[in-house]
């Protein structure tokens, strides 16, 4: 992330960094306090809940924690008026350059946000228990990606500024599959798929992430 606001940071009017745990980065928090509209907002990370099981909880801290920090995130972007667009993305995605995000901006068209899918893969359905998760000889799956459902992947997203406020109130809706609830925060939408593959989409991006095409970028 420090590279991102380093190299990228002066290109983005507001900057809304969400952070899980509560001690700074010092090189963070100095490349934001020098941007005009940088905000660094730090939650405290979700551990177990109280009363639960602490091995199923584990599970579905990630669902449970992007989802407000991306709420949270996204909540600071709505009360900008000056926004035309907002990129989302997760701490492990760096920016080699940001051709590829205005060629992803050029292509919307009318739609509402830009996305990349996983096509052909089988998520977590949420209907699967905290019992069934912690099955060693539980398969899980049961969410396909196809066109019925509008799941996406949160390593980048592109909204347009009509459709921001909704994703500053992502409710989890699948706690074994993030990309439910952010498709299900923007349900009836009008979507622009950049990539039909996970982490297919490599103009000028860098996903510290397994990746079919590698750690390779344009």
């Amino acid at each position: 992330m420090v590279k991102n606001l380093d190299r990228w940071g002066s290109a983005f009017s507001h900057i809304e960094l969400v952070q899980s745990g509560v001690d700074p980065y010092p090189l963070i928090e100095e490349r934001l306090r020098r941007h005009p509209k940088g905000v660094y907002t730090r939650f405290p990370n979700l551990d177990v809940r109280e009363n639960q099981d602490a091995k199923a909880e584990r599970l579905d801290v990630g669902a449970r924690s992007m989802a407000r920090n991306f709420s949270c995130g996204f909540k600071g972007i709505a009360q900008n008026n000056n926004i035309a667009y907002a990129v989302g993305i997760t701490g492990d995605t760096e920016f080699v350059h940001l051709d590829g995000i205005s060629r992803i901006i050029d292509r919307m068209g009318d739609s509402d946000i830009a996305v990349s899918r996983a096509m052909g893969q089988n998520f977590h359905a949420s209907h699967w228990t905290e019992e069934d998760m912690l099955n060693p000889n539980h398969k899980g799956e049961g969410r396909f990606q196809d066109h019925s459902n509008g799941d996406f992947m949160p390593q980048l997203f592109i909204a347009k500024a009509d459709i921001i406020s909704r994703l500053s109130s992502v409710e989890v809706t699948n706690r074994w599959c993030f990309e439910q609830c952010l498709g299900d925060s923007v349900l009836g939408t009008k979507k622009h798929v950049f990539s039909p593959t996970a982490y297919g989409f490599n103009d000028g991006i860098r996903y510290h992430h397994p990746s079919p095409k590698g750690w390779e970028h344009t």
